[in-house]
C-alpha cells in the first residue's frame, strides 16, 4: 500500500501538468460473477512520448448502465485529481451501455468494428462449418496424449517445425486465423497421425479427418484473414498513436484486400462481402466523415496528412474543421486563404528492404514527402505549410513531431490533443486478460486473502519516501511436545487358514534388470 501511494502521488503530479488526457475503458465479469471496470489514461508528454497507465480496476456492483458507468469513471478521475485537465476522448468497445458513458461532455469513440466485422464474415455457413471441423480436430490432439506424441514424431520425420496445433477462442477471432494457419503448416503430419492405426482408431479417423472441401476452404480463407489479422495487431498498439490508423487501414482493407476476385469461390465472396459491408457501416458518410475524429487525426498525422482517400471537397472540409478546432471564432480564415493541393507536390517514396505493416495494409495512402519546414504566422498558413513541407516517412509520427513541433507550435498543441487518443479499447482489455490469468476458477474470490495476507501497518505508514514502511506483524508459534504415534499392528499368518503341510512361502525375488 505504501508503494502504491507513492507511485499514485507521482502520477497525479504528472497528470496535472498535461495539456490533455485520453482514456480507454472496458467492463468485464469474473468467473465469480463479479463485475469490474478498468480505466486507462493516455497522453503525450513534453518530450513527445506517448505514455499510458492503468488508473483503476474497480468492482461495479450496480447495474452496468451508461449513467452509472459514467459516475464510476468520474469518481476515478476525481480520485486522481483529474478535474481541470482537458479530456480529448474516451475509447470504448461497441457495447450499448457505453454509449452514455461520455462524462457528460466528452466524445466517446467506439472502434471495435473490425473485430465484429470479421466475426460476421466467419459466420458464413461454409466457413463456420470448416472452423467447427478444424476445432474438433485440434481438440482431439489436445486431449489425446498418444496422438500428440505421434504428431511430434511425424514432424521430426517429415522435417516440419515442432509446433503444436492451436485451438481458437470465441472471444478472439484472430485465433481462428492462427488455427487455420497452423493446420496448413502441419497438414502432412496430421494426416499421418490420423492414418496410423496404432494411434488412431478407424472410427476416430473418420470422425476427425477433414474433408477435401474443408481443406480447400481453409486454404482459401487463410490468405484473406492474414491482412485482417495484421490490421488488428497494428491498431491494438499502445506505444504509438493508433486512432490515425483506423480510417486508412479500414479503407486499405476495403479497396485492396477485400476486393472480390474472378477466381473466388462462393464462400469467399460471401465472406468478403459480409466483412466489407460491416466495415463500411462503421463510419459516417459525406459531411460527417470530414468531422469524424479518426479522419481529423489523419490530417494531423504526417503519414496521412495528404488525405488521399478523400475528394478535394472533403479535404477542404477537413481543413476547415482543423482550423475551426484551433480558432473557434474563425478569425484566422478568410475566403482568400490559399489552399494547398497535396497532389501538386512530388512524392519521394522511401525505399526499405522490409515493407512495414502499415505500408502493406494502406499502400499509397501513406504520404512520404521529404521537404524542409519553416515557421508560419497565422494558423491557416501554418497548417497549409505543414501539408506541404513537413518531413514524413517515419514509422512513429511522434518522432517527426518531436523534431518539428517548434515550427508548428499551434498545430503541435492540437496534435497532442488528438494523437493521444487510442484507436481501440485494447489497453483496458489487456488488463482484463492479465487479470483472468490470476483470478482463475480456483481463485475466483480473494476474500480468503483478508485473513492470510493482511498487512498490519502501524500509524507511521504515512512517512516520507526515504523511510521503509513498518513490516507486517509476524505470528509466533509456541513449540509443542511431539505427539507419539501408536505402533503399527503386526501382521501374522494365521495357520488355521493353511492346509496340511502348507507353509507360508515368501514371495520370490524380483528378476534382475541387467538383461533387459
Amino acid at each position: 500500500m505504501y508503494y502504491y501511494k507513492t507511485l499514485k502521488e507521482k502520477l497525479i503530479s504528472e497528470l496535472k501538468v498535461q495539456s490533455s488526457l485520453a482514456f480507454t475503458t472496458d467492463t468485464w465479469t469474473s468467473c465469480a460473477t463479479e463485475g469490474y471496470l478498468t480505466l486507462t489514461v493516455h497522453y503525450i508528454d513534453e518530450t513527445w512520448h506517448l505514455k499510458h497507465f492503468v488508473l483503476s480496476t474497480i468492482e461495479v456492483k450496480d447495474h452496468h448502465t451508461g449513467d452509472h458507468l459514467a459516475d464510476v469513471i468520474i469518481d476515478i478521475c476525481r480520485d486522481f485529481q483529474i478535474t481541470d485537465v482537458h479530456v480529448s476522448g474516451i475509447t470504448t468497445d461497441n457495447a450499448s451501455n457505453d454509449n452514455k458513458a461520455d462524462m457528460a461532455t466528452h466524445q466517446v469513440f467506439r472502434t471495435h468494428t473490425l473485430q465484429l466485422s470479421v466475426k460476421a464474415g466467419l459466420k458464413v455457413k461454409g466457413i463456420a462449418s470448416a472452423a467447427a471441423a478444424a476445432r474438433m480436430l485440434v481438440g482431439h490432439f489436445k486431449k489425446s496424449t498418444l496422438a500428440a506424441n505421434d504428431l511430434r514424431a511425424r514432424q521430426k520425420q517429415l522435417g516440419l517445425p515442432h509446433h503444436s496445433l492451436l485451438q481458437d477462442f470465441a472471444t478472439r477471432w484472430n485465433s481462428t486465423f492462427f488455427m487455420f494457419e497452423r493446420l496448413i503448416e502441419q497438414g502432412l503430419a496430421v494426416f499421418a497421425v490420423l492414418h496410423n492405426p496404432a494411434v488412431t482408431s478407424l472410427s476416430d479417423a473418420r470422425r476427425f479427418e477433414l474433408s477435401d472441401d474443408v481443406w480447400r476452404t481453409i486454404e482459401e480463407i487463410t490468405p484473406v484473414l492474414k491482412p485482417l489479422q495484421i490490421a488488428t495487431t497494428t491498431m491494438s498498439g499502445s506505444n504509438s498513436p493508433t486512432l490515425s490508423l483506423v480510417y486508412p487501414i479500414v479503407l486499405g482493407l476495403l479497396t485492396k484486400h477485400l476486393i472480390v476476385g474472378d477466381g473466388d469461390s462462393v464462400k469467399l465472396i460471401q465472406f468478403k462481402q459480409a466483412v466489407s459491408q460491416d466495415l463500411s457501416s462503421g463510419f459516417p458518410a459525406n459531411d460527417d466523415l470530414c468531422r469524424h475524429p479518426a479522419v481529423l487525426t489523419c490530417a494531423l498525422d504526417p503519414r496521412y496528412k495528404s488525405l488521399r482517400f478523400l475528394s478535394e471537397d472533403q479535404r477542404q472540409m477537413v481543413r476547415d474543421s482543423i482550423i475551426q478546432l484551433e480558432d473557434p471564432d474563425n478569425t484566422n480564415t478568410t475566403t482568400n486563404d490559399r489552399t494547398v493541393d497535396p497532389e501538386a507536390f512530388p512524392v519521394h517514396v522511401k525505399q526499405e528492404h522490409e515493407i512495414s505493416a502499415i505500408q502493406f495494409l494502406c499502400g499509397d495512402l501513406i504520404d512520404l514527402t521529404e521537404e524542409v519546414s519553416s515557421p508560419s504566422s497565422s494558423f491557416s498558413l501554418e497548417y497549409d505549410t505543414f501539408l506541404k513541407e513537413i518531413v514524413s516517412g517515419a514509422t512513429d509520427p511522434l518522432d517527426l513531431w518531436k523534431v518539428h513541433h517548434t515550427s508548428y507550435p499551434r498545430l503541435a498543441r492540437l496534435t497532442k490533443l488528438y494523437l493521444s487518443i487510442p484507436g481501440t479499447s485494447v489497453p483496458s482489455e489487456r488488463v482484463v486478460s492479465d487479470t483472468g490469468n490470476l483470478v482463475t476458477k480456483r481463485r475466483a474470490s480473494l476474500i480468503f486473502l483478508k485473513g492470510v495476507l493482511k498487512l498490519d501497518y502501524s500509524e507511521n505508514d504515512t512517512q516520507s519516501s526515504e523511510t521503509v514502511p513498518t513490516p507486517a506483524k509476524q505470528i509466533k508459534l509456541e513449540p509443542q511436545e511431539p505427539v507419539a504415534l501408536p505402533p503399527l499392528p503386526q501382521l501374522e499368518i494365521i495357520e488355521e487358514y493353511l492346509g496340511d503341510g502348507d507353509h507360508a512361502v515368501p514371495d520370490p525375488p524380483l528378476p534382475s534388470l541387467k538383461g533387459l
